[in-house]
């Protein structure tokens, strides 16, 4: 996809790139769950997954607002603190000490 759109691509054929599986998420929680909003949001907005109309979006909109809420509610008040918590999830032990 770069190279269509005009970037230089070199290969490196000794590089290694290790994934921790979303672990990076949980080091800033109440960042990453808003950010998470935000892109929900702007991905609606951009491609009217729910519907085109403005009344739909606005319902999406509010739905997401409302669906973050109580996430930050649930991380706040809620001894899990993982935002993560399907497979590639840290263990919930490492995570709490963190």
């Amino acid at each position: 996809m770069l190279k269509q759109k005009g970037y230089r691509v070199d290969y490196t054929p000794c590089a290694e790139i290790v994934h921790y599986g979303s672990q990076s998420v949980n080091q800033h929680a109440e960042s990453s769950l808003r950010k998470l909003h935000e892109a929900l949001v702007t991905f609606n907005e951009a491609y009217g997954y729910f519907g085109q109309s403005r009344a739909m979006k606005l319902l999406v909109c509010m739905a997401i607002a409302a669906r973050g809420a109580l996430k930050r509610i649930e991380y706040r008040f809620g001894s899990d603190k993982r935002v993560i918590k399907g497979p590639g999830a840290p263990p919930r032990a490492r995570a709490s000490v963190s």
